[in-house]
């Protein structure tokens, strides 16, 4: 599952085999939410469980494996990556999901080979047309990413 990293949903996701270590994820998320106003990818990222997330009252997002935090700005790049690459134009729900699923296939890779491979699927979900002035706009993320 793709998160971005001011999300709590990795750490609700966490908390399922770990408590302790779940609950210090959400508070590092509050904290780096707090610090910067939220997460920037539009749609993206959870404060709480849906009840579709515990569907049924069974495990807490019982069929994911685990979360792949992607930080918004990585996302973005992504994005841009996408549209110079591939000429489609995505939205940073996308890039979120292709940048989480290049660490799946990062860490498929490390792994002894399957007898018939592996398939990474993912979605795109989001147009870019709507985020012309912001993740496809060079003042935009000269002003606002806030990498080092």
């Amino acid at each position: 599952m793709a998160d971005p990293e001011k999300s709590r949903l990795h750490g609700l996701l966490e908390a399922r085999d770990d408590p302790a270590a779940g609950a210090a994820a959400v508070r590092a998320a509050d904290a780096a939410s707090a610090a910067t106003g939220g997460v920037l990818v539009e749609g993206a990222g959870k404060g709480s469980l849906t009840d579709l997330m515990v569907a049924g009252g069974g495990t807490t997002l019982e069929f994911v494996d685990r979360a792949v935090v992607v930080g918004d700005f990585e996302a973005f790049d992504e994005c841009r990556r996408t549209a110079e690459v591939s000429k489609l134009l995505v939205g940073g729900s996308s890039g979120l999901n292709i940048c989480a699923a290049k660490v799946v296939a990062e860490f498929c890779a490390k792994e002894a080979p399957r007898e018939k491979g592996v398939t990474i699927v993912t979605l795109l979900c989001d147009h870019g047309i709507k985020y012309l002035s912001k993740i496809f706009n060079d003042d935009w993320i000269k002003a606002n990413d806030t990498r080092a």
